[in-house]
């Protein structure tokens, strides 16, 4: 607890966890079960629809570093484009056969830029959480005992980067709340927060599609102001999609 009061007054962590001690004790806990640096994952870490949320680059190191593995994971590309496929293979200690899970492009992107960017190492994040969740699911949701708290699956789910918004005043940021109303918020910072929290409440994939359709109007009028926060609020949205069908898938005994 002490670790996580001063872990919440430093200002290298992630923004949202800064000032709440609490957030910090839950990030100071799934390190320890990962047996990791508490800052390391603190750094890989972000709170998105109010759920703790971890970066595909940890996830992998986790699945890595956890000793479920016989030798690494490892990993077979095919195809270009949206057609581009990745599958990757692990051996589990004790068990005969590697284990496989596969992603396509045009399943997983997502509107980051780090998919234009790196798309082949996103894949590889990608396809690493499903690997995981589907054969190591102690290792994604930190449980080493029945009795312990599982708790979602989709709380693995890979973060979208934290980003600093500015916080200069724009002459109108306007939204759509779950009941239809368009609202004008009084800059970036509270257009984006506004915007997290009506996609929060949005109870299912296709009300998350609609809002994101009725908001497109609203988007490409801030795209030439604030480019950044709009692609952010976008990928919100695509991750609040994704959510709904992200199941977790059944582990062998």
């Amino acid at each position: 607890m002490r670790l996580a009061e001063m872990m919440a007054k430093g200002k290298l962590v992630p923004q949202p966890l800064q000032g709440q001690p609490a957030d910090c004790l839950m990030v100071i806990e799934q390190a320890a079960r990962w047996n990791m640096s508490p800052f390391a994952v603190a750094q890989c870490a972000s709170v998105i629809q109010g759920k703790l949320m971890f970066e595909g680059k940890l996830v992998a190191a986790a699945i890595q570093s956890s000793g479920i593995l016989d030798g690494r994971l490892d990993y077979r590309f095919e195809g270009e484009g949206n057609n581009r496929k990745v599958t990757c293979i692990g051996k589990i200690r004790g068990v005969a056969e590697p284990k496989e899970a596969s992603v396509t492009m045009s399943d997983v992107k997502t509107n980051n830029q780090m998919w234009q960017k790196q798309p082949d190492q996103q894949l590889v994040y990608s396809v690493s959480r499903l690997w995981g969740r589907r054969w190591a699911p102690e290792v994604m949701l930190g449980v080493y005992a029945p009795e312990e708290f599982n708790p979602p699956a989709e709380q693995a789910q890979q973060p979208r980067e934290v980003i600093d918004l500015k916080a200069e005043p724009v002459p109108v940021w306007s939204t759509i709340n779950p009941s239809g109303k368009t609202v004008q918020a009084k800059n970036v910072n509270e257009w984006v927060k506004w915007c997290t929290a009506f996609i929060a409440k949005l109870e299912s994939a296709e009300a998350v599609g609609t809002w994101r359709d009725d908001m497109q109007p609203h988007f490409a009028a801030l795209d030439s102001v604030e480019a950044k926060a709009v692609e952010h609020v976008q990928g919100l949205a695509q991750d609040r999609i994704d959510s709904f069908s992200d199941e977790p898938a059944e582990v062998e005994a």
